[in-house]
């Protein structure tokens, strides 16, 4: 199994956490005791958790809960853009609260997953529209590589 893990994180828990439930009760939803657990548990999370990961801490935080429940408070904030799934090449996707401003590095030999800045990419999504007239959208996906310490195994491998 790949090690999964957060290197930074954009906002505080606590700003984004708040910020998911004012935009849940403007839309019109219902913040639940499941609702606010899922949100408090993926704010308070330093990891990148899949959907069994936040499936078990919900139960944990909330017995008795189902987990189709679970879901469906993911679908509901994913559709309200509060919660990103980003697909990796190393596991099943990742899911955490909507942050501004970052993408995913994803090591294909240990599985590390790094947040980095959308500025980093800005010179690529320049490129990308002049060359190509495309928008890039990386937070859906996860860039895919290897990290400091898998990229000289992996060049030693290939001799």
């Amino acid at each position: 199994m790949a090690r999964v893990r957060r290197v930074t994180k954009t906002l505080s828990a606590e700003n984004a956490g708040d910020r998911a439930l004012r935009v849940v009760r403007a839309a019109g939803g219902r913040v639940t005791s499941c609702t606010r657990t899922v949100v408090a548990t993926l704010a308070d999370s330093t990891d990148h958790l899949t959907a069994e990961d936040l499936i078990a801490e919900v139960e944990s935080r909330l017995p008795g809960v189902a987990a189709s429940t679970v879901y469906r408070v993911i679908q509901r904030l994913s559709e309200l853009d509060l919660v990103e799934h980003v697909h990796t090449s190393v596991g099943p996707p990742i899911y955490h609260l909507h942050e501004r401003g970052h993408a995913h590095l994803v090591c294909n030999g240990c599985g590390v997953i790094s947040d980095i800045s959308d500025r980093h990419l800005n010179g690529l999504t320049q490129t990308l529209t002049r060359q190509f007239e495309f928008t890039l959208e990386p937070r859906h996906s996860a860039l895919v590589g290897y990290c400091r310490d898998c990229a000289p195994r992996r060049a030693h491998l290939a001799h």
